[in-house]
């Protein structure tokens, strides 16, 4: 949920300082350096992501889904190393770095956005649990267990 989300936004904002770190390292050693700990990081965030997706998509359709967002990935990968030589040729390496380092701060910043999407549907989702709970023991029937209804999250409902 929200901490997913949270985990993805700081793994972003890690890397694009990290990579944009890399564009102004002179030293070769440096380099690996960053760029090791950057891969580190979006390990994480990739754990975070595919963390989020499964759990917001319905068991029916959710390996369809993820095949399809692999493949997805794989075409925008490729797609990705073609535009980057191609930046690369038009500018230097270090100013793409730079660059794409400035994208992952942007990536963080809508990240972070969605993680408060998502904590506020988290929160909602407990408040309305709590009140019904509250409800189910002050009306009286304290020998009756409460039957809580089981609400998915607004996003999800809107995505159908």
């Amino acid at each position: 949920g929200a901490t997913g989300a949270r985990t993805l936004a700081t793994n972003a904002l890690v890397c694009g300082g990290l990579f944009a770190a890399t564009g102004l390292v002179p030293w070769f050693s440096g380099v690996l350096v960053l760029m090791f700990v950057g891969g580190c990081s979006m390990a994480f965030a990739e754990v975070a992501e595919t963390t989020i997706m499964q759990s917001r998509i319905e068991d029916a359709i959710r390996a369809r889904v993820m095949a399809a967002y692999s493949g997805l990935m794989s075409a925008v990968f490729g797609m990705n190393l073609a535009l980057a030589a191609s930046f690369v040729g038009i500018t230097s390496p270090g100013t793409a770095y730079v660059f794409g380092g400035a994208w992952c701060v942007v990536a963080a910043a809508g990240f972070q956005l969605f993680a408060r999407e998502l904590a506020r549907e988290e929160q909602a989702l407990a408040d309305e649990a709590l009140a019904a709970e509250v409800a189910s023991l002050t009306s009286g029937e304290l020998g009756a267990q409460p039957q809580a209804e089981v609400r998915e999250p607004a996003s999800v409902v809107r995505a159908r």
